[in-house]
C-alpha cells in the first residue's frame, strides 16, 4: 500500500468519501500512512444533525488548517439524528417524531446554535458544492453580505440566505452570491423574512443566482401568509415563463435560463376541521398550477405531498445527488404525460371544482349551526344514537344484577317453606291406607304421627324400655298375663291421644317449661313406650290363642 503514489490515494479517497462522513473517519483509523493520505478528504462529505453536532463540527473546523478544510458536500439539519431501532416490547409503542425536538432547544440553545451555523457556513463557503440545510427560520441570522459561494451548484433549503440585496451593499462592489448555482429546491414556500425579499420570488432567485436552471417549490400552501405570497408566486411564475408580461416589470425580459420549474402542492386542508375558506384558497392554487402545467412545458406539476412525510430535506436524497442520482429532480411523481395524462388532468380539475363547491356549502351551513350551538350550555353535543345504545345496554346488564343483589333473603326462605307445605299436602292426599296382618287399616296420618312421636322421644330411653320388657317376658316375671298386657296396650293407646304432662314452676305460666330431670325417664317409660313393645305383645297374644286351640282339640280327642 505504501508503494503506491500519493496521487492515487488522493483519487481513491476522493471517490470513497461521498457519504455522511463515516468513511473519512474510518480511513483515519487504518494506519498512519492512510490517515495522512486521506486527510484532505476526511471532511469532504459531512452530515450534521442537531444542535450538539453543530457545535462540535464548528469546533472541529476551527481546529483544522484551511488546506484540509475542503468540505464539498454538506448536509445540515436542526432535527437530531434518528434514534436506534427499538427492540422487544418497545416496538409496540409509537416513537416520537423528530420534528418534535425543535421546541426543546429553540429557547435554550438558539443563540449558540445559530452562531455555530453561521460560523460553519462562512468556513465552508469557498469549497461547498452541494448544500442542504433546514433550520428554524424564526432563529435564522443573516449572513455576511459580502459572503459568496463561488463553487455552489445545488441548494436545498427552507428559506433564503443572505442579509441584503446584492445591489444594495453600500461602499462595496456588487457581488453575486451564487454565480454557479444551477438548482435550488425550496422544501417550503420561501417566506419573506427580510424586507428586501418581495413577493416576486422568482426575481429574488435570479438576483442571487443568475445562472439558475432548475427551481422546485415543495409543500406549497404554507399556513403563513397564504393569500398574498401564493398569489405572488403564481404571478412570478407567469412573468418568468413569459405568460403574463403585463403583470411584472421583469416580464419584459423573460428568463431564458429557466429550463424546468417544479411545483408540489402541500397536504390538502381538512374541510371537516372547519377550514372551508382555506380549502377554497388551496383549490384556487391547484387550478392555477394546473393551468401553468398545461400552458408551458417548462412547468412540472407534482403530486401533492404525502401526509406521513416528516421532512423533505432528507440525507438519503442528498447522498443520492452526490453520487449522480436524480434525487428530488425526478419526474416520476409529475402530473405530466401529454395525451395520456389528459384524463388525469381533467379529473384533478373536476375534483378541485367539486371540493370548492363542497367547501362553500359547508361554510354556508356552518352559520346556523354555530348560532344553535352558542345557545347551548355545552361546547359540543354528542351523538344521540351512541348515547342511547349505551344507556339501553347498561340498563339491560346492570338492572337485573342490582335487583338480584338487593333481593332480601327472607323471601327465599318463605318461598321454600311454602313450597314444602304444598309438597307435603300434595303427598298426603295421594297416600293410600296401610293394612296389618289382621286386616286392620291404619291411615297415613296415624302412621306419620306415630313415627313423628317415636322419633321425637328420647331414643336411649326407648331402647332401655324395650330391653327391660324383653327380659321380663323371658324370665317369666309373676303378675304378667296376656289380659293385663292387652289392658296396658289399651291404656297406652289412650295415653297417646292425651296431652303431654310436665312439671312447671307455676300453673299460670304460659308456654313450655323445662321438666324435672328426675322424672324424665319415668315419664318416658309410662307415657312413651317403645314401638317394639306393642308389636311383641300382639305376637304373644296370637301365640297364646294357638296354644288354647291346640289344647281344646286334644281334649275333644280324649273324650
Amino acid at each position: 500500500m505504501q508503494h503506491a503514489p500519493t496521487e492515487i490515494w488522493y483519487q481513491i479517497s476522493s471517490h470513497a468519501c461521498t457519504d455522511s462522513g463515516s468513511t473519512g473517519r474510518s480511513l483515519s483509523l487504518v494506519s498512519k500512512f492512510i490517515r495522512e493520505a486521506s486527510a484532505p478528504f476526511k471532511l469532504q462529505s459531512v452530515a450534521v444533525h442537531g444542535p450538539k453536532q453543530f457545535i462540535s463540527f464548528n469546533k472541529l473546523l476551527l481546529a483544522t488548517p484551511p488546506y484540509l478544510r475542503r468540505t464539498r458536500y454538506l448536509f445540515i439539519s436542526a432535527i437530531p439524528p434518528s434514534l436506534p431501532p427499538r427492540r422487544g416490547l418497545l416496538r409496540l409503542f409509537p416513537a416520537r417524531k423528530p420534528s418534535e425536538a425543535y421546541p426543546r432547544w429553540a429557547e435554550k440553545d438558539a443563540g449558540e446554535f445559530m452562531s455555530a451555523f453561521s460560523s460553519i457556513i462562512e468556513q465552508v463557503a469557498g469549497s461547498v458544492e452541494i448544500l442542504y440545510f433546514e433550520i428554524p427560520m424564526f432563529h435564522f441570522r443573516p449572513l455576511d453580505p459580502t459572503l459568496s459561494f463561488p463553487r455552489l451548484e445545488e441548494v436545498t433549503s427552507n428559506c433564503f440566505f443572505g442579509s441584503q440585496a446584492p445591489y444594495e451593499v453600500a461602499g462595496q462592489p456588487q457581488v453575486t452570491i451564487c454565480p454557479k448555482l444551477r438548482r435550488w429546491h425550496f422544501i417550503h414556500y420561501p417566506l419573506s423574512a427580510w424586507a428586501w425579499i418581495s413577493n416576486d420570488v422568482i426575481g429574488t432567485i435570479r438576483l442571487i443566482a443568475p445562472c439558475i436552471t432548475h427551481v422546485r417549490f415543495s409543500d406549497l400552501y404554507h399556513p403563513f401568509g397564504v393569500s398574498q405570497q401564493l398569489s405572488g408566486l403564481v404571478s412570478s411564475l407567469n412573468s418568468a415563463l413569459g405568460l403574463d408580461p403585463d403583470r411584472d416589470p421583469l416580464a419584459q425580459q423573460p428568463s431564458e435560463t429557466f429550463e424546468v420549474v417544479y411545483a408540489q402542492p402541500g397536504v390538502p386542508p381538512d374541510i371537516k376541521a372547519g377550514l372551508g375558506a382555506v380549502r377554497l384558497m388551496y383549490d384556487w392554487l391547484l387550478m392555477s398550477l394546473q393551468n401553468l402545467n398545461e400552458a408551458d412545458d417548462r412547468f412540472v406539476l407534482l403530486m401533492p405531498r404525502a401526509d406521513d412525510v416528516v421532512s423533505l430535506c432528507a440525507a438519503s436524497v442528498w447522498e443520492e445527488r452526490i453520487n449522480g442520482g436524480e434525487g428530488c429532480w425526478s419526474l416520476s411523481e409529475s402530473v405530466r404525460g401529454g395525451k395520456k395524462m389528459s384524463g388525469t388532468k381533467t379529473k384533478i380539475m373536476a375534483f378541485a371544482a367539486r371540493a370548492a363547491r363542497l367547501a362553500m356549502r359547508t361554510s354556508v351551513r356552518s352559520v346556523p349551526a354555530v348560532r344553535t350551538r352558542a345557545m347551548s350550555s355545552t361546547g359540543h353535543a354528542a351523538k344521540k344514537g351512541s348515547d342511547t345504545t349505551w344507556i339501553i345496554g347498561s340498563a339491560v346488564v346492570f338492572i337485573p344484577t342490582i335487583g338480584y343483589l338487593l333481593r332480601p333473603q327472607e323471601q327465599d326462605a318463605h318461598g321454600h317453606g311454602h313450597a314444602a307445605e304444598h309438597h307435603e299436602e300434595h303427598a298426603s292426599t295421594k297416600a293410600e291406607p296401610v293394612k296389618d296382618s289382621d286386616g286392620t287399616e291404619a291411615s297415613a296420618e296415624e302412621i306419620s304421627k306415630s313415627e313423628k312421636q317415636a322419633f321425637d322421644t328420647d331414643s336411649p330411653a326407648d331402647a332401655q324400655a324395650a330391653e327391660e320388657h324383653h327380659e321380663k317376658y323371658a324370665n317369666g316375671a309373676p303378675g304378667q298375663t296376656e289380659e293385663s298386657e292387652v289392658d296396658q296396650d289399651q291404656e297406652v293407646g289412650k295415653g297417646r291421644s292425651g296431652g303431654k304432662k310436665g312439671t312447671f314452676q307455676k300453673d299460670e305460666d304460659e308456654g313450655p317449661r323445662p321438666t324435672d330431670i328426675s322424672d324424665a325417664r319415668k315419664l318416658a317409660k309410662d307415657e312413651h313406650p317403645s314401638k317394639e313393645a306393642p308389636v311383641k305383645a300382639k305376637d304373644d297374644h296370637e301365640g297364646s290363642k294357638d296354644e288354647e286351640k291346640g289344647e281344646g282339640a286334644s281334649d275333644e280327642q280324649k273324650e
